[in-house]
């Protein structure tokens, strides 16, 4: 069977912009302005529901880098990392299988954040110096993430310098036809 949501968005859309957009009032710009970032925001889910696994798998890819960053600043024997060792080790297994759903890969990276985060939060309490060279690691990758977002946004038209920022094409060259 077809999908039918790309034509029941495409409806939502013309419905907004069409039927809703001139009868709403036109002295309350909050509600103008509101209906304008709704309608623009459904034609960008539109657009790129498509590479969204893509941004999903990449995503990962990139908190898994972030995790074994992390992991490289501890002794492998260190109970602390033995959690976000077994996440990693799930998480790249299921990099490897394209057909993972994406909500598969999302979770990895949310369970991945959230370890990354307990160990910072334990390390600025044991170990200051240790807690330093993590917070780097961290920043570093996180504007590497940071980066693959703001690409990912940039048809939205939010961006300052949308030149200086790599493309999706870019971000998605190490990713596996999915």
């Amino acid at each position: 069977m077809p999908d039918p949501s790309e034509n029941g968005f495409s409806a939502a859309i013309k419905a907004l912009n069409e039927v809703v957009a001139p009868a709403v009032d036109r002295s309350n710009p909050l509600a103008v302005e509101q209906l304008r970032l709704v309608s623009m925001f459904l034609e960008f889910y539109l657009s790129q529901r498509d590479l969204s696994r893509k941004l999903d798998w990449t995503e990962l890819n990139l908190n898994v880098e972030l995790g074994h960053a992390v992991c490289a600043c501890f002794h492998s024997t260190d109970p602390m990392i033995k959690n976000l060792n077994r996440m990693l080790l799930l998480a790249s297994r299921d990099l490897k299988i394209t057909g993972s759903p994406a909500s598969k890969w999302r979770d990895h990276t949310s369970n991945i954040l959230g370890s990354v985060s307990q160990l910072l939060r334990s390390c600025a309490y044991q170990n200051f110096e240790l807690f330093e060279t993590l917070s780097s690691k961290v920043l570093e990758k996180s504007g590497e993430i940071l980066a693959l977002k703001r690409s990912w946004f940039l048809p939205l038209g939010f961006e300052a310098k949308p030149d200086a920022l790599p493309s999706l094409n870019q971000w998605f060259e190490r990713c596996p036809d999915i």
